[in-house]
């Protein structure tokens, strides 16, 4: 699937693929593994395993760090505009939200013009 095509859970997988990060694609969401530490003392944490729906193209706390991590530039002119860089390379995305314009341009940067989305994506998408 081209990369300005991308919407939705298709997208939020895309963004977990470009990261790197362990997720699995259950009913329809993408869902990522990730720890929650919590201090009892000052040098004691303790952490546990929970599992956390993942979808920065809606979610700012999850896509608006990787947006200040990228030094992404957003613009609106009618239209969402994200710019980016990767590599000397610069990328441009545009989507009816800041996020979905940015995690688009991202995904771009990362993984390409074109995405192969997983079997259980390629209904929705």
């Amino acid at each position: 699937m081209q990369t300005p095509e991308l919407a939705g859970v298709a997208l939020d997988w895309a963004v977990a693929q470009a990261q790197g990060l362990d997720y699995e694609v259950v009913d329809g969401t993408v869902v990522t593994g990730a720890k929650r530490y919590e201090a009892n003392s000052a040098n004691d944490y303790y952490g546990c395993e929970f599992d956390e729906v993942y979808s920065p193209s809606t979610d700012w706390a999850q896509g608006g760090p990787i947006i200040e991590r990228e030094y992404m530039y957003l613009e609106y002119s009618g239209i969402w505009r994200a710019y980016c860089t990767q590599n000397g390379n610069s990328f441009l995305s545009v989507g009816s939200t800041p996020l979905i314009a940015a995690m688009c341009c991202y995904v771009a940067s990362k993984l390409g013009d074109e995405v192969e989305l997983p079997e259980e994506l390629e209904v929705t998408a």
